[in-house]
């Protein structure tokens, strides 16, 4: 996200931002949603839903109050995948390389 925050080149200041995958992890899921939720396994408060578009990606500028951590949920239509860890911060593809891709079924 390194040309889409204040003062860069990128166009809009990207808040989260990241790809997700079919269980193959090679093909672009592209109707998915990723939650951001202050509890585990879609618990608690929804505080952010982000759609994936046609090329598996999804970003948003809106603002995100991550306070002390959000949960995140990758919603798909048959499953949905959990992170177990709170996030900080929407910089998913910092972590979520090639070696270790989101995805959902």
């Amino acid at each position: 996200m390194n040309c889409h925050i204040k003062g860069e080149e990128g166009e809009g200041w990207f808040k989260i931002a990241g790809s997700v995958y079919n269980s193959t992890q090679t093909v672009p899921y592209i109707t998915a949603k990723v939650e951001l939720r202050t509890g585990q396994s879609g618990g608690g408060i929804l505080v952010k839903s982000v759609e994936v578009d046609q090329k598996g990606n999804f970003y948003t500028t809106n603002p995100i109050d991550f306070g002390s951590g959000l949960y995140v949920s990758v919603v798909g239509g048959i499953s949905t995948q959990y992170m177990s860890s709170k996030v900080i911060n929407g910089a998913c593809n910092y972590c979520h390389d090639s070696s270790k891709r989101i995805w959902t079924e």
